[in-house]
């Protein structure tokens, strides 16, 4: 690691507050990782108010959560302060990212007509330093941090500022484990709210938690019984279909990204199961289609599913969660902290993936599906 604030020598203090930050956040019990991440870069570095922003391919910022700031102050910034504010992302430029830490400082100058520095006079604070988190050599996330107006002290900044970048890493980690939980709860919200099939069966399972199995529906667990002679509980029959049928039909493939096999069941029932990689920013996640092909249970391809599920990005599938719920438009903007018109982009590519005209028809096939 090479930046101007990092070097091999830690001074006592720095070790002590290292420690004290790290033992305290792994001991703390809370379900909001960014909100504790902020709570104790305020209390052991010494900050009075911070912001953790989620960083979209194009360096806007979106989904905030903030600690000590008042909410007003996050939605003017959401609608017009971010233009104004030198360390923003997108108006600093890729270029400065070579740098975890930002001492914002360097990149602010007082201008009594910038309406951001002005608003935050207004609550007698100044951004003090700025923490850019990559995920994939990519700037995924970024953190606020603000000290009160009177007590500018370069001594401390330099003192936060190398805190900071030896524990960059662990926030990195902490933020990449959220993000998967997120990620993952949403997927199984969307299948459970819009997807629960009745002549399909459905499993998506997570490859790295040891084909852990994160959600099921109905249909598949008579599927799945038909494979075992012994009598399993239900609770645990889903996931041994997993481990001993589709893993091993699944792992001597492992370039694959979309298997079909064609089973014969302990009753005799030809099943077609399909194994399918979600998509290709959650390389871990797969889905797998189970339809029996006998005629007592004719196969029905549902469309519908691997329209609304398989093939759309992370973002159009929180979109189409929340039309499934019967949020407006402007609903979804301010729930995902997103502009009106990108909601609208984001609908417009879900009916073309699912192949409806509009918004009711949408809703209507969702409804089909309860």
């Amino acid at each position: 690691m090479h930046n101007r604030y990092y070097s091999e020598h830690i001074s006592n203090e720095e070790y002590g507050l290292i420690l004290s930050f790290l033992y305290s956040i792994k001991n703390s019990r809370t379900q909001d990782i960014r909100l504790n991440l902020l709570y104790h870069l305020n209390q052991f570095f010494g900050y009075v108010g911070s912001t953790f922003w989620v960083v979209n391919e194009d360096y806007s910022l979106s989904d905030p959560v903030g600690m000590n700031i008042d909410r007003d102050l996050l939605d003017n910034y959401v609608d017009s302060y971010h233009s104004y504010d030198a360390v923003n992302p997108q108006n600093i430029g890729s270029s400065a990212f070579k740098d975890t830490v930002v001492e914002c400082g360097s990149l602010v100058k007082d201008d009594p007509k910038n309406p951001y520095l002005a608003r935050l006079n207004d609550y007698a604070i100044y951004h003090s330093h700025a923490l850019h988190l990559k995920v994939g050599g990519k700037v995924a996330a970024s953190i606020a941090l603000f000290r009160p107006q009177g007590e500018r002290s370069d001594s401390r900044d330099a003192l936060s500022a190398h805190c900071l970048e030896l524990v960059a890493p662990f926030i990195t980690h902490e933020f990449e484990t959220m993000m998967s939980l997120n990620e993952t709860s949403k997927m199984a919200s969307i299948l459970q709210a819009a997807l629960n099939m009745e002549n399909t069966g459905v499993i998506l399972f997570d490859k790295k938690q040891n084909n852990r199995v994160l959600y099921h529906n109905p249909a598949c667990m008579n599927y799945c019984r038909d494979f075992f002679s012994e009598t399993a509980p239900s609770n645990k029959i889903v996931q041994h279909f997993v481990n001993s049928v589709i893993v091993p039909y699944d792992s001597p493939f492992p370039e694959v990204s979309d298997l079909t096999v064609k089973l014969k069941s302990l009753c005799g029932i030809d099943y077609r199961i399909r194994i399918v990689e979600n998509h290709e920013d959650q390389p871990s996640l797969y889905t797998a289609y189970i339809n029996p092909l006998h005629a007592d249970h004719a196969i029905i391809e549902d469309e519908c599913f691997h329209s609304l599920y398989s093939i759309l990005s992370p973002k159009e599938r929180e979109v189409t969660l929340l039309v499934a719920q019967g949020l407006t438009n402007q609903q979804i903007a301010d729930r995902m902290f997103i502009a009106i018109s990108t909601v609208k982009s984001h609908l417009q590519r879900i009916f073309e993936k699912s192949n409806v005209k509009n918004r009711a028809s949408l809703i209507a096939m969702l409804s089909s599906r309860y």
